[in-house]
């Protein structure tokens, strides 16, 4: 039995300091989180030395960024149109320049981690850097096809005429057809790379790092 004490000792003395950091997440003050100790059957001086310590060792108020399920939707939405603004915004600069600055891939990733983090409050996780990744992936297929599609209006306009391309669609299943067999060649080393630089930071944006500092009000 005396061999369990220390052991047990441990135990609670690490539920009262989960306690008390669960307390400061939620923005409680020293003496509401001492108060509320005490309720709990915590002697006063003890309490009090804890708070302390804690508040010592954290002076900024702190905030639980891990993922929640509820944050899952907002991240989706938040992630789907990063992919549309990123990927519109990088196709529109390769259809006005006629240069396909392959860096901007890159942004669409920024873009993306970013999206899903502000729609997600702040939460991180691995649920959210899978859809921060294919977030950045939906955004460069979609800056491809943008390309693709203007590319495509142009040629059929020299070959077959201003009424064939007033025909076409840009979402018709023939041309989508097209471009997801040609994807593969439209892709040179150089987009790879900034291909993988663009999912390397859309991972890494929503990685979890613990306990932070919350920003200022």
């Amino acid at each position: 039995m005396e061999e369990n004490t220390p052991k047990s000792a441990e135990d609670a003395l690490h539920k009262i300091k989960t306690f008390i950091l669960k307390q400061m997440q939620e923005g409680a003050d020293k003496e509401t989180v001492k108060v509320r100790l005490m309720a709990s059957g915590v002697r006063e001086e003890v309490a009090g030395e804890l708070v302390e310590q804690a508040f010592a060792a954290s002076p900024e108020p702190v905030v639980d960024e891990a993922f929640k399920t509820h944050s899952l939707l907002p991240a989706i939405i938040g992630g789907g149109l990063a992919a549309v603004a990123g990927g519109l915004i990088w196709g529109l600069i390769v259809v006005t320049t006629g240069y396909e600055i392959g860096w901007i891939a890159w942004g669409v990733g920024v873009l993306a981690g970013t999206g899903v983090v502000m729609f997600a409050g702040g939460r991180k996780g691995l649920p959210l850097q899978l859809i921060a990744v294919t977030s950045a992936v939906l955004g460069i297929l979609i800056g491809k096809y943008f390309t693709f599609y203007s590319a495509l209006k142009e040629y059929a306009a020299e070959e077959f005429g201003a009424e064939v391309v007033a025909q076409m669609s840009m979402l018709s299943p023939g041309v989508v057809q097209i471009f997801i067999e040609s994807v593969g060649a439209m892709m040179s080393g150089f987009d790879a790379l900034w291909v993988i630089l663009a999912v390397g930071t859309a991972w890494g944006i929503p990685k979890a790092k613990g306990l932070q500092p919350a920003e200022a009000k």
